[in-house]
């Protein structure tokens, strides 16, 4: 029995040493490479692994200094996500937009159980990513009554995006290149009542190499620089590839001032069909400032490896 439970004590000594490890490079280094930025995404499974096996280490009376260390450590973790669960400060009025983002995954064969949802949820405004002909005819065939203003480009590959909208196109929306990556972003302006709202749905590419990895970061500099300047109703949706805690996007949200639509909402993961401890959130919908979040939610798994994000915005108060 000593020697099982000498066993596990250093287990857990190991598990928290890696998570604090982990958590320290993706913070302060996740700038540098793509391989370092990985490590800032599983944000709150370090938290949740750090502050309890270093419980464990208390309750056991192990290693006492470095039970409390990692135990610190780990609220420290869990305190950078109260932002999630705080109720925001801005107001709501009645009504508002709702849109919905969704990368539905291009070989993904679903498609009567996407327009089925897509129906169901009735937005206002739907921006739909990795859009290849078979979806694109599939959407345009069952949609066209429900959405008559549309635009769509689809790729062969992962790239394809599309906007369906109940109200009017404002002249100027349009798909096109971001940056200088040739990945395409739908960039609309819809008026509702007297407010015009301009909605960019953009999909950079997964960070998955030192190339991508720059081009993606390319992309939502790119992405901020425009937005920044933006004087009307702001909204920025689609999957990111970047989870909230990278600094890549810490960055991204601050040169662009946008806010993201799940604050005060709780964490939401939308990223891979795995279970828990493999999921993520990638997918966004981010506001500028004026707006505030009526209404969120992560719709349910519709076979693809993302989850449907939806919100209600309105102006504030």
């Amino acid at each position: 029995m000593f020697l099982w439970k000498k066993f596990f004590v250093r287990r857990c000594t190991a598990i928290c040493v890696l998570g604090i490890l982990v958590a320290l490079i993706g913070i302060c280094l996740g700038h540098l490479h793509f391989l370092l930025d990985a490590c800032s995404h599983f944000r709150v499974q370090i938290a949740g692994g750090v502050l309890g096996f270093s419980l464990v280490l208390i309750v056991l009376r192990r290693r006492s200094w470095f039970s409390w260390v990692a135990f610190a450590c780990g609220l420290a973790l869990l305190g950078s996500l109260a932002p999630f669960f705080l109720p925001p400060s801005e107001d709501p009025r009645a009504g508002g937009i709702r849109v919905l983002t969704f990368n539905v995954l291009t070989s993904n064969p679903e498609h009567s159980r996407v327009i089925d949802y897509l129906s169901e949820r009735d937005a206002d405004v739907v921006v739909l990513q990795e859009i290849d002909r078979h979806w694109e005819a599939a959407l345009q065939a069952a949609l066209v009554e429900r959405y008559p203003y549309h635009l769509t480009q689809s790729r062969a590959d992962n790239f394809g995006i599309g906007v369906w909208s109940k109200l009017p196109l404002l002249p100027g929306s349009s798909i096109r290149d971001i940056g200088r990556q040739e990945v395409p972003s739908v960039d609309v302006c819809v008026q509702q009542g007297e407010d015009v709202w301009r909605i960019i749905g953009t999909h950079p590419l997964p960070p998955i190499s030192t190339t991508y990895w720059r081009a993606r970061n390319a992309q939502l500099t790119a992405l901020a620089e425009e937005v920044v300047a933006e004087d009307r109703l702001a909204v920025v949706c689609g999957d990111l590839n970047v989870t909230p805690w990278s600094p890549i996007y810490r960055q991204f949200s601050q040169r662009s001032g946008l806010r993201n639509a799940s604050l005060g909402q709780g964490i939401h993961f939308t990223w891979t069909p795995y279970p828990f401890p493999f999921q993520i959130p990638i997918d966004h919908i981010l506001h500028s400032d004026g707006i505030a979040v009526a209404e969120y939610g992560v719709g349910p798994d519709l076979g693809s490896d993302h989850r449907p994000v939806e919100a209600v915005l309105t102006r504030t108060k």
